[in-house]
């Protein structure tokens, strides 16, 4: 084997497949005085004690990781390896916690200057607790917006609070699945009014105002206080939004000038849904409209009648609720009348049977058409 010359530190002859490098060492000398795997021996995570996130600089990440995980991802970044190893493989081991720290094993293989090597060093990573921003801030009740849910004449049903609190919920679940730390709820109040939610920004208080105008109907109305400047001498604000809701609820049946039979509301949104009595069609009714609506009842108020006899194709001979006498009312479309009995509202004289589902009845008749 040709010769390569002499290592200059212990004299080994070197070889072929034991070259020297640019110090001339053989590969035993230049492991000699270099590091060939550089890890710290110590390491600090810190994070949130409420909510488990865990603080990167200046910046808090929620992680679901428990402490192995984040100690093991965090090493992972930090460990160095001299340019001179040809690594094979390395790899980390973490040891059970022992009370706020863990032990991390870093192990390596490799070559250097042609002669197989091992490296092992270790790590022990230690767990500080903190409280971030946001857990701070919610703690001091902090919040930018406040949401008030309300109705026009009359106080929201415990239906539509519930409704309200889920729609909130839900948006500021999304919010923060998409990274957004600064999305919280402050605070739900339910009072004699309505409801009060104390949100963390502007932002989200109109967001949430809007998807329940769009689920509940009504309207939407700001109201901005000056609170502060900021570093910059910018204005800050904070905004009370207002959601109104419609002095009618689903299941409400009112009167409008413009038909001559009742309404059975079965949907609120930005129009609200509603069934006919008597011809039994859909209608949709702009919030203007609406509220020149008078409210007659509700699908709570029905009766059962009896049925006195068939009067025709689509048409019943039925008895008046209150004054007993006979009438004769249309048959709602594809209601079977079961043990010669029929749920009818009354107003005044009149009387009009009411389907089972009246949502289920609109929604067939856009099927058929």
């Amino acid at each position: 084997m040709p010769s390569q010359g002499f290592c200059p530190r212990c004299g080994q002859q070197l070889s072929s497949t034991a070259t020297a490098g640019s110090d001339g060492l053989c590969a035993p000398c230049h492991l000699s005085v270099i590091e060939p795997l550089v890890v710290p021996a110590t390491h600090e995570i810190t994070t949130c004690g409420t909510c488990g996130a865990v603080q990167e600089g200046e910046r808090w990440r929620d992680t679901d990781a428990g402490r192995v995980q984040l100690a093991v991802e965090e090493v992972e970044d930090m460990v160095a390896v001299h340019r001179s190893i040809d690594v094979d493989e390395w790899g980390l081991l973490a040891h059970e916690p022992t009370g706020d720290q863990v032990r991390i094993d870093v192990e390596l293989s490799g070559s250097v200057r042609g002669e197989p090597t091992l490296a092992s060093e270790h790590i022990i990573v230690t767990f500080a607790t903190a409280q971030c921003h946001r857990c701070s801030r919610i703690a001091g009740g902090y919040f930018a917006s406040v949401l008030q849910v309300r109705a026009a004449g009359r106080v929201p049903t415990d239906a539509e609070l519930t409704e309200a609190e889920t729609i909130a919920s839900a948006y500021i679940r999304r919010r923060i699945g998409l990274g957004d730390r600064n999305a919280f709820i402050s605070d739900v109040q339910r009072n004699k009014d309505g409801l009060d939610i104390k949100l963390s920004t502007n932002q989200i208080g109109g967001a949430i105002a809007k998807q329940l105008t769009d689920r509940l109907g009504g309207e939407v109305r700001s109201h901005p206080t000056l609170v502060t400047e900021d570093g910059d001498g910018n204005e800050v604000y904070r905004v009370t939004y207002t959601v109104r809701l419609p002095r009618y609820t689903t299941g409400d049946i009112i009167s409008l000038d413009s038909f001559e039979s009742p309404i059975v509301i079965t949907n609120l949104g930005e129009h609200i849904t509603g069934l006919q009595l008597g011809p039994y069609a859909p209608v949709y009714i702009d919030q203007g409209t609406a509220a020149t609506a008078h409210r007659l009842g509700h699908l709570n108020d029905v009766l059962e009648t009896t049925v006195v006899a068939p009067a025709g194709e689509d048409t019943l001979q039925v008895l008046h609720p209150k004054t007993m006498q006979t009438v004769t009312v249309r048959q709602p479309p594809g209601e079977v009348i079961e043990a010669g009995v029929v749920t009818v509202f009354v107003d005044a004289d009149r009387v009009w049977p009411v389907p089972g589902d009246p949502a289920a009845s609109i929604r067939q008749m856009r099927q058929e058409v």
